[in-house]
């Protein structure tokens, strides 16, 4: 069986790092320019998001070369444990960036460098590793055809949804994205009340691809629980809490499409 050449190794190892890399940094500037510019535009923040991200992995994609050859060079557990701190002070280096860096030098080290015996080697190896989270399970959310400004101020106007719900988690919920966070809006109006309104919306056609689950979308973006009875509830009694008002606004909202 023939040996894998050395410079097929390191490519591997850092197609894996980068591959880690990526994701974990999209994650962590999408949060991080969210919170910091929640008033900006969407598409200001996008341009921003994806410029950041694609510099930051050019440098932590080289960093990550840089710390194996560096520390190669004098491999004791001093300077591994200095060099490993540095980069904590990093501001987006996060636990999983981290642990994909020393993985990659651990690697280098080993297949590659011939230092698996040396003292930096051990000392990474002694690392705690990042527990690998159980795999969230996504889903995607309510899309909306209007806009969704408007949509918001109406749901606030109509206590639909608690004035702590912000504009960004009331897009998150109803931009047609995928996600797997939930609790995303509060409502504050009775659950019943809540799925007809999103039922009159479907009916007026102001959703594209509305889930034959919807029920379950619902739950998942408030938080509550009981949709699917509580839409039974409506089919049996004929009639919900504030009928005539809530048909009133879905009129005038399927009028602005």
């Amino acid at each position: 069986m023939n040996t894998p050449k050395k410079e097929n190794i390191t490519k591997m190892n850092k197609f894996i790092v980068i591959g880690i890399l990526d994701k974990e940094l999209k994650d962590f500037h999408r949060k991080n320019i969210n919170e910091r510019y929640s008033e900006a535009e969407d598409e200001f923040k996008e341009d921003m998001w994806k410029n950041l991200v694609s510099n930051r992995l050019v440098f932590w994609s080289q960093q990550a070369g840089t710390e194996a050859r560096t520390i190669a060079q004098t491999p004791t557990r001093d300077l591994a444990r200095v060099r490993i701190n540095n980069l904590k002070e990093i501001k987006d280096c996060t636990p999983v960036i981290l642990d994909a860096v020393v993985s990659y030098i651990k690697a280098e080290f080993e297949h590659i460098m011939n230092l698996g015996h040396s003292e930096a080697f051990v000392y990474l190896c002694e690392l705690k590793t990042v527990e690998k989270p159980t795999k969230s399970i996504t889903y995607k959310t309510f899309d909306y055809r209007g806009d969704i400004e408007v949509f918001y101020k109406n749901c606030l106007a109509y206590n639909v949804i608690d004035d702590k719900t912000s504009l960004d988690s009331f897009k998150m919920a109803y931009n047609g994205s995928e996600t797997n966070k939930t609790n995303i809006v509060k409502i504050i109006c009775p659950k019943t009340t809540f799925t007809c309104f999103m039922a009159l919306l479907k009916d007026a056609g102001m959703f594209e691809n509305y889930p034959k689950n919807f029920h379950k979308v619902g739950e998942a973006i408030t938080g509550e629980t009981d949709f699917k009875n509580a839409l039974a509830k409506y089919k049996t009694t004929g009639t919900f809490e504030d009928e005539k008002k809530f048909k009133h606004l879905v009129k005038t909202l399927s009028q602005n499409i």
